[in-house]
């Protein structure tokens, strides 16, 4: 059931860099979130493949505010008999985060899903205030100041997961370069088998839009050679409402999703670019036998795309 009530608890671990403080939190305000242990996330079975969904742009048309197309996606991506140990959005899961009324509708479109597998959120240019905090398992807290962005990591399965704030990384912060060279450089993504990097916007865009443009030089730039030297194997992105795999000269294969109601961009020709597809779509990623499967699917379940990464040497 969805959290609307005046006190709840929850327990939490809170996760910034490598600190973890467990804590009781007491929520005295009514909001609607994903309900379950915060922060913490049961491990699947170590003889079972690791199985995870990647859904970007959630958000509904703002002209209609309706959500169940998105709320279909999600019931088709979950029906499968290999059910996902984690569900990560890429931002702008709404249109507007400080709305308690969206997400409502965000809530009732994804039924009782989301309360039963750990979910993490990266930031979007819709969802990137306070109110984005405590919705799902990840991110917990919101930070200090808004210039310095939500930005955490954790592990599940065999992968470690790198969650950055890319609305703040245009700006190539230097606390923010460091944070993600101590992430991937710990031990603990030295021994996950994979690793994969999630946030919002694209470091290799597919549609002719000056600032995302710009924006991306700045982040390849700057954050681009960490992916390369720490060996990250996939990034996960969103931002501009289409089905994307990109595969650069240099770093991670890019996937990006859009699985909400908003027109797509139009694509361009890029060296990179490998295909595109405009219809809502979620992305499968699964763990198994030393391979990193992905696939994406449309909302009827049609193959949009599929690729495998291969174990490492």
């Amino acid at each position: 059931m969805r959290h609307n009530v005046l006190s709840v608890k929850r327990c939490i671990i809170l996760k910034t860099g490598f600190i973890h403080v467990l804590a009781l939190l007491t929520i005295t305000a009514i909001s609607f979130t994903a309900s379950g242990c915060e922060g913490v996330a049961v491990q699947p079975p170590e003889d079972q493949p690791f199985v995870f969904l990647f859904m970007s742009d959630t958000q509904a048309d703002p002209q209609t505010g309706d959500y169940s197309g998105f709320g279909s996606l999600l019931a088709n991506a979950l029906n499968d008999a290999e059910k996902p140990s984690l569900i990560i959005l890429g931002g702008d899961t709404v249109n507007d985060d400080a709305d308690e009324d969206e997400w409502r509708d965000f809530f009732r479109a994804a039924g009782s899903s989301l309360d039963e597998i750990p979910v993490a959120a990266a930031a979007g240019n819709h969802d990137s205030s306070k109110h984005l905090a405590g919705r799902f398992d990840w991110p917990i807290s919101a930070p200090e100041k808004p210039y310095q962005g939500y930005f955490y990591s954790f592990d599940m399965g065999v992968v470690h997961f790198t969650v950055m704030d890319s609305n703040i990384m245009g700006a190539a912060n230097d606390e923010d370069i460091e944070w993600l060279k101590e992430d991937l450089s710990s031990d603990a993504a030295a021994a996950a088998e994979w690793r994969v990097a999630i946030c919002h916007h694209p470091f290799w865009p597919v549609a002719e839009i000056p600032k995302d443009i710009n924006r991306s030089q700045t982040m390849r730039e700057h954050f681009l050679p960490l992916f390369t030297e720490y060996g990250v194997d996939l990034l996960l992105v969103g931002h501009q409402n289409i089905y994307s795999r990109c595969e650069p000269e240099e770093g991670p294969v890019q996937v990006m999703a859009a699985s909400g109601g908003k027109v797509s961009y139009t694509p361009v020709e890029r060296p990179y670019l490998i295909i595109t597809a405009d219809a809502p779509n979620y992305v499968r990623v699964t763990a198994s036998g030393g391979e990193f499967a992905v696939a994406a699917f449309d909302a009827s379940g049609n193959t949009v795309d599929s690729f495998v990464i291969p174990e490492k040497e």
